[in-house]
């Protein structure tokens, strides 16, 4: 490991339902071939069924193997860089071709779920990853790799979400929601851009700020607005409560597969 700087401990969560047992094995082969990062857990495999867009099980798909990783970045990568630079590329390489359909079968799936005490908001990722406490694939594996790490916004161990407390869901949203509002986060919203003057008369900085934030504006007012100060707000398809199950996961949701090893 080199000295780029202050070491980061980062969780990663994998996923394959095509050839998965190989692709999982190799996608951990060459992050630990990765002179910047260093492999210091990897969990057991747990089997999940897939998901479907309508939040069901996906017909005419085999079941998900999934794992963690417990990895320690040397500060060369920063969370975005880690996932583009490192993540994408192992998936692009393991055959990995993304599509539309965001819930198609895929060779390999590399997902930046923790990264230190980063807590970040935007189109291209968010920390934590909210399927932290709505998905019991990820949950679990996390939880063996790592059971003490706290979630940044909940303040639970992971161990105690993996074992299906969610007493905390609601502050976990409130949370989130409050840390997206805020200007230093990763987001700008255009208040923040001095949108002003004559030459900006015709941009609608209200409904740019509303965007930057994860939100669209609906045609009436919504039962659970997204913003408490714009009755009509609700989720944009980029937000992280576009997709949030009305139901936290029952942990029986992924089996642990103890003798596959990766």
């Amino acid at each position: 490991m080199s000295d780029s700087g202050p070491a980061t401990p980062a969780l990663i969560a994998l996923g394959s339902n095509i050839a998965p047992e190989r692709n999982l094995s190799r996608a951990v082969a060459l992050l630990r071939q990765n002179y910047h990062l260093t492999v210091r857990a990897v969990s057991r495999v747990y089997e999940s069924l897939p998901v479907s867009a309508s939040g069901g099980v996906a017909e005419g798909q085999p079941p998900f193997l999934n794992a963690a990783l417990l990895v320690e970045c040397d500060g060369y990568y920063g969370p975005l860089a880690l996932k583009f630079h490192v993540l994408r590329f192992i998936e692009l390489l393991l055959g990995r071709a993304r599509s539309a359909d965001r819930f198609a079968p895929r060779p390999i799936d590399l997902d930046l779920a923790l990264f230190g005490d980063c807590m970040l908001s935007s189109p291209h990722l968010t920390l934590p990853d909210p399927d932290i406490l709505t998905r019991a694939h990820v949950a679990l594996p996390l939880a063996e790799v790592a059971p003490d790490w706290r979630h940044p916004l909940t303040g639970q161990t992971l161990a105690a979400i993996a074992a299906g407390d969610h007493s905390l869901m609601d502050a976990f949203e409130d949370a989130l929601r409050d840390h997206i509002d805020k200007d230093d986060n990763g987001l700008f919203p255009a208040a923040a851009l001095g949108l002003d003057g004559d030459e900006w008369a015709d941009i609608d900085t209200r409904k740019c700020d509303t965007a930057f934030r994860g939100a669209e504006l609906a045609d009436q007012p919504q039962a659970d607005p997204y913003f408490a100060e714009r009755p009509d707000s609700r989720p944009g398809s980029w937000s992280p409560f576009f997709h949030k199950p009305r139901n936290p996961y029952n942990p029986g949701e992924a089996v642990c597969l103890s003798l596959i090893p990766i």
